[in-house]
Parts: C-alpha cells; structure tokens; sequence
C-alpha cells in the first residue's frame, strides 16, 4: 500500500507541470495556434464600397500572423461604368492577449487596381485597369473564438492610399470569420 501511494505522489508530481501548461480551447483557439491560418471578411470602405476580402498565411505563435491576400470592392450605385476594386495584399496581425478573446492590431500593405468597363466600346465587354496605387490599411479590432477552433474579428482601419501625388483616406470596417 506504501509503493501505491509513493507511486501515484510521484505521478502526480511528475503531472503538475504538464497540467499546469497545457491551454484550453478557452485561451487560445485552434486558428491561433503556430501553423496555417485563414480568414474571410465582409468589408465596408468608405462607406460607398461594399465587398469581401480572404487573407491566408502562417501564425508564427498565439501573437504574430503574417499572409497574403485579395479583396474586391463593388460599387454599381455611385459609379456605374466601374466593375471594381481589387487589391492584392501582405498583411501583419497581432493578437495582444492568450485568450479566445483579444484586441488586435493590422497592418496590410498592397495596391488597388480600379477596373472599368472601356466607355468608348458598345459591346461594354471590354475592361481595362486604371487608378493603380500603391496603400497601407493599419486597423485595430477585436477577435473572438469560437468553439471547434474558429473565430469572429471586427476591424475599423483607414486606407491610406497615394494616387498620382495625392495622399487619400478611406475609412474601412470588417467583419470576418477566422479558420
């Protein structure tokens, strides 16, 4: 009786450290963990464009992502001739906190290309890209897992966009779903 009792202190002590380590789904969910990460949004930009956006790139820990991506922007009321706004994008996010909820900071560097229906053709078929520049969108939000390891993000940021001399800014909000 002795040996069972020494036996089962000894794993108990042995156990602690491992227990006392080991995180919950409550703290850091799956998606944040080190490995693939991705995400889908709904995104409104100056509250004229409406349209999605998909980022996918590696979490290097519970704190640090870094990707790449695409959004596109649609605004048939204001500007009819105008298919789009399209922008490929690397993007840098930190998770500030070791819990299923968190505040956020972002940064996404990349271009916008605007694309036109061509207005001196009938067809309306042909699209060229005009208003290329380069921007940078730094965002604060907050993210919220979810259970099965996915999770919510609200973002508010700014487009900081230069078009030929030109410095515009273009208040952004989105909503996401993270895997």
């Amino acid at each position: 009786m002795k040996t069972f009792k020494r036996t089962l202190v000894l794993l108990v002590v042995c156990m602690l450290p491992v227990c006392m380590s080991a995180r919950t789904e409550k703290e850091t969910p799956a998606y944040r963990q080190k490995g693939y990460a991705g995400s889908v949004a709904m995104t409104d930009w100056l509250f004229v464009f409406g349209g999605l956006e998909t980022s996918h790139g590696y979490m290097f820990n519970e704190h640090h992502y870094l990707g790449g991506g695409l959004g596109a922007h649609f605004c048939p009321i204001f500007f009819p001739d105008m298919i789009g706004v399209f922008e490929p994008f690397i993007e840098y996010k930190a998770y500030f906190l070791k819990r299923g909820s968190t505040p956020t900071a972002s940064l996404r560097a990349g271009y916008c290309v605007a694309s036109f229906f061509h207005p001196e053709l009938d067809e309306g078929t042909v699209v060229y890209a005009e208003g290329i520049s380069p921007f940078l969108c730094p965002a604060i939000g907050w993210d919220w897992g979810l259970k099965r390891g996915r999770g919510l993000s609200l973002n508010v940021g700014v487009q900081i966009m230069t078009n030929q001399m030109e410095l515009l800014l273009a208040p952004k909000l989105s909503f996401g779903f993270c895997f």
